[in-house]
């Protein structure tokens, strides 16, 4: 993995291909670019795919006092950008990214030439009622999976609880794209200290402040997200002004690995304008 220190925090992230910048940001919070992994690197055939591992994520260093926060992220991505001097990017946040990506697209607008907001949402407020969607889904060993998170010590643990709760964010919990997010889990890095930070997305809401983004956006949502439901998605598109919706079929929270196709083709064919 390259690395390079931005802003005074050393950076590590993934990279494939060539051609203008799309910088992806990983879900999370406690996890890092392997999740995104290969399942982005189609897209290095006409572009430089550049997975990053935001600060106190992955190999990439813990961020300064204070900035520990969706905002002192989005300054993360910013300094990422100029210092490898990315010119026009394309900003792609997936979960947790997203949330990142629409905050630097409301901090900092124009920076990122376009924004694409992957399985996300413009407020905390989208995952009311995420525990009775645990329960509604009727798998006791997953609903275990998410109560083990709560009390997870080491890596091993937080790894064993993600790929337990696995099957919820599927839009088919027994099919082969679950299978191979649980796989995959074994090349995260995880950060127990981060994941289990109550505080990451405390007073997260951007939703008066879309209407003044001026840079294009993309919002992706997977048809059968049980974990933030399209619903959030189709919100964002209808406060932005230059906002666009893809809604993926057969998909649940990671459509780039349970529809690789679709999700590439509407990325592809956003970032190049």
């Amino acid at each position: 993995m390259p690395a390079r220190v931005c802003g005074g925090v050393e950076l590590h992230w993934r990279e494939w291909g060539a051609g203008p910048a799309i910088v992806a940001l990983h879900p999370g919070p406690g996890a890092d670019g392997a999740l995104l992994g290969d399942w982005l690197a189609p897209l290095g055939d006409a572009h430089r795919v550049l997975a990053l591992d935001l600060p106190d994520h992955g190999r990439s260093a813990p961020a300064p006092p204070g900035e520990r926060s969706l905002p002192g992220y989005a300054r993360a991505v910013r300094a990422f950008a100029e210092t490898l001097g990315l010119g026009p990017y394309t900003l792609l946040g997936h979960s947790f990214g997203a949330f990142v990506a629409l905050t630097c697209a409301v901090e900092h607008p124009g920076h990122a030439a376009r924004v694409i907001a992957s399985c996300g949402a413009a407020a905390e407020a989208a995952f009311d009622g995420f525990e009775a969607r645990v329960r509604a889904f009727g798998r006791p060993a997953v609903t275990a999976a998410f109560e083990a998170e709560e009390t997870a010590r080491t890596e091993a643990d937080l790894r064993a609880a993600w790929r337990g709760q696995m099957p919820f964010f599927c839009a088919d919990p027994d099919g082969p794209a679950c299978a191979a997010l649980r796989a995959r889990l074994d090349d995260v890095r995880f950060r127990v200290d981060v994941a289990l930070d109550e505080d990451a997305f405390d007073g997260y809401d951007v939703r008066d402040r879309l209407a003044g983004v001026d840079a294009p956006l993309l919002a992706i949502a997977g048809a059968e997200d049980r974990a933030l439901p399209p619903a959030a998605a189709a919100e964002i598109a209808a406060l932005a002004p230059r906002e666009r919706l893809v809604t993926i079929d057969g998909a649940g929270h990671f459509p780039y690995a349970e529809r690789p196709g679709a999700y590439l083709d509407a990325v592809r064919a956003f970032a190049a304008g």
